[in-house]
């Protein structure tokens, strides 16, 4: 089991659409770099990862204990 996926997220808040059906997983022992120009959606999808904000849709899964 992946410890977060997203599957189909989609976020707006009014303007530009920052995710748009976005599927993603984190595995154990992975390392990742988020990278992208400026109101690109990185802060707003560390967010959803966090649980600070919810998606508009989709589904989060994150393994219990996280």
């Amino acid at each position: 089991m992946s410890l977060l996926a997203l599957q189909g997220v989609s976020f707006d808040h009014g303007g530009p659409i920052l995710l748009d059906a976005v599927d993603f997983a984190i595995e154990e022992r992975e390392r990742l770099a988020l990278v992208g120009r400026n109101g690109a959606g990185k802060s707003t999808l560390l967010a959803i990862f966090s649980g600070e904000i919810l998606p508009g849709s989709g589904d989060i899964s994150r393994r219990k204990g996280l």
